[in-house]
């Protein structure tokens, strides 16, 4: 016995009624020949083989990675209440994001600009972004009129680590430092109360995972306001009544798609965001419930905010093509201390042709109080360019 048969088990010969034949051994022998040399004298099994570096692998398979491009315009209350929230999208794969948005009259005339980049290493991803908004209004008094302005600009760097990953699900943590100054006036005379020089850190744990043919998206994170890098004293004899620039945040957020077979009804989707703090908040870091983005039907300009509340979206899709799919939407959502719980039904139409696809929804609200305006409808759209 060779050091190549060391420890191998023989198997017992074949009888001569055995259904073999000589060329089929010799067959049989030459491939076991060459297994040997190209293993190095020994034949044996061969199976894969550890890495420790991300994304190794003994097998290379080539993947055509061009990356994706989007623009497009969105359009809210543009018929019932003549307003507009335009935003413009230029995405590369989720790696740069450029985005405007202009509101005239939402309650004020306001203009925004933000962007941000994404660079993947292994199992990290390192980001950063940056936003500046502006808003104005002139305010109509019973002596004299008086203008107000403000500004708010914030910039934030952050890193994601996926920690578990399998063929059903994605774990990961992701921190984030962020940095913004705020600014409010009124006849160009600042006011100080609600100036912002603020720096906070968040920390959240995300989960990605499947079950079955379900997609389910989900994150918890807090946010803590920090007296680093320039950030505003909170003085000791600070009123409680006024914000906090040690702030404490608890948010939420959910994400689900269940398909719902091949027939007409096509899936159900739901989306919750929520928050809790135990502090008064600037008015940045409050939650909204009203507005295309957060409850459709209600409006933006009449929405209720709070430092604690929570707002779900849901849609029951439909598909007549796979480029012409209509949805029932039911939004719902409430903050501490507000009139209490709001909800907004209607319907929708998700359409697509070739790289050009639209959203177009009609809702109203169907419960709450101090609602205005209850049997107007509110449309909102969507429509742009993908590659």
């Amino acid at each position: 016995m060779g050091a190549c048969d060391a420890g191998r088990t023989r198997r017992p010969a074949r009888s001569a009624g055995a259904r073999t034949g000589a060329g089929a051994d010799a067959q049989r022998s030459r491939a076991h020949r060459r297994g040997r040399h190209r293993a190095g004298g020994c034949a044996g099994p061969v199976g894969p083989r550890r890495h420790r570096k991300p994304g190794a692998a003994d097998r290379r398979i080539a993947v055509d990675q061009q990356l994706r491009r989007r623009a497009g315009r969105s359009l809210s209350g543009f018929r019932t209440d003549r307003r507009t929230r335009a935003i413009g999208l230029f995405g590369g794969h989720q790696r740069l994001l450029y985005r405007r948005t202009d509101s005239p009259g939402v309650p004020a005339d306001s203009r925004g600009i933000d962007g941000s980049i994404s660079v993947p290493a292994g199992w990290w991803t390192f980001n950063a972004s940056g936003s500046a908004n502006r808003y104005s209004q002139t305010v109509v008094g019973e002596v004299s009129n008086f203008g107000t302005r403000g500004t708010l600009d914030r910039v934030a760097v952050g890193a994601e680590r996926v920690f578990y990953r399998d063929q059903t699900a994605k774990d990961s943590i992701s921190f984030g430092l962020a940095r913004r100054w705020g600014r409010n006036f009124i006849n160009d005379v600042e006011i100080g109360i609600q100036r912002q020089d603020l720096t906070d850190l968040e920390v959240r744990l995300i989960d990605r995972r499947t079950f079955g043919a379900a997609r389910f998206d989900g994150s918890v994170g807090v946010r803590f306001g920090l007296g680093i890098l320039g950030a505003q004293k909170q003085p000791d004899d600070r009123p409680d009544a006024l914000p906090s620039a040690r702030y404490r945040i608890v948010s939420a957020d959910f994400g689900l798609f269940v398909p719902l077979g091949q027939g007409f009804i096509d899936g159900y989707r739901a989306e919750f965001h929520g928050q809790v703090s135990d502090r008064n908040l600037f008015g940045s870091d409050l939650i909204q419930i009203g507005g295309p983005y957060t409850i459709r039907g209600l409006d933006t300009d009449t929405a209720e905010l709070g430092r604690v509340g929570f707002y779900l979206r849901q849609e029951l899709g439909a598909k007549i093509t796979d480029a012409f799919r209509p949805y029932i939407l039911f939004d719902m959502g409430a903050v501490r201390k507000g009139s209490g719980a709001r909800g907004g039904a209607g319907l929708g139409l998700r359409a697509r042709r070739g790289p050009f696809f639209v959203d177009v929804f009609g809702a109203r609200p169907v419960f709450g109080r101090q609602i205005p305006n209850r049997n107007r409808v509110r449309f909102g759209l969507s429509a742009g360019v993908g590659f």
